[in-house]
């Protein structure tokens, strides 16, 4: 059998059985929640609506909130269309991704199998379901916040390169 080149094959890390059962859950469960996002005909609550009608008319902020949720539904909307299914599809992803980043966030302060099992575990949190369901400020500002976290573990390690600080800053 021929052998493959080292650097044609992933990372040991990834190539652990914690973090592929830990990835592939997540991702299967994203999977889902975009299913049911599709097979629901939940209709827009009130929050959302008041969303979707500020990503009518694109402003660098609103009465009580940053622009950045009118930003996402206008960008989905702009490629799927006005229905519900639409303006909630970014919610699942932003959890798949704070999910992958809770992980990476327990493996660097703990160990792998800590960073995975809290990767599935968070998308497994009843607020997290209820979350990928509906589009809310919480659920963008999550894997903002996850990412400003990872940065702030990162310049702990690292605190000679001004990239991470800006990662941190952005975040």
């Amino acid at each position: 059998m021929t052998e493959l080149p080292q650097n044609a094959r992933p990372p040991a890390l990834l190539r652990t059985p914690s973090v592929l059962f830990a990835g592939t859950f997540v991702i299967a469960l994203t999977a889902w929640r975009v299913f049911g996002l599709f097979a629901t005909d939940l209709g827009l609550g009130p929050d959302e609506a008041q969303y979707w009608r500020w990503a009518q008319s694109l402003d660098w902020g609103y009465f009580s909130k940053p622009p950045l949720i009118a930003w996402l539904i206008a960008g989905a909307t702009s490629m799927f269309g006005d229905a519900e299914w639409a303006i909630r599809l970014p919610a699942p992803f932003l959890h798949m991704v704070t999910a992958l980043l809770v992980g990476v966030i327990g493996q660097r302060l703990f160990d792998v199998r800590t960073g995975a099992l809290a990767a599935a575990y968070y998308g497994l949190m009843p607020g997290v379901t209820l979350g990928s369901a509906v589009l809310t400020t919480d659920t963008l500002l999550l894997p903002i916040w996850a990412s400003g976290l990872l940065a702030l573990i990162t310049l702990r390690d690292r605190c000679q390169d001004w990239r991470i600080g800006l990662w941190l800053g952005l975040s």
